[in-house]
């Protein structure tokens, strides 16, 4: 990771705003890597700079530079 910022729990997994690499990681609870996504840019499904991520049934990401909040079911 460079720069995590927003760590959200969800009922078995662990969420990260991998804010310097315009990314999301997602973990098991244990800490176990289970994938990542997003990339660098301004397209659905990219970020610049994701900063606070939730977690309902969705992942919600804060995609600061973007200036827009993305929904991921």
């Amino acid at each position: 990771m460079n720069g995590p910022q927003g760590v959200a729990l969800g009922v078995n997994t662990i969420v990260v705003a991998d804010y310097g690499n315009h990314r999301i990681q997602v973990f098991e609870r244990d800490g176990r890597f289970i994938h990542t996504f997003g990339s660098y840019g301004g397209g659905d499904g990219q970020f610049h700079s994701p900063y606070g991520v939730a977690v309902d049934n969705d992942i919600i990401v804060a995609d600061t530079f973007n200036n827009r909040i993305q929904v991921f079911g």
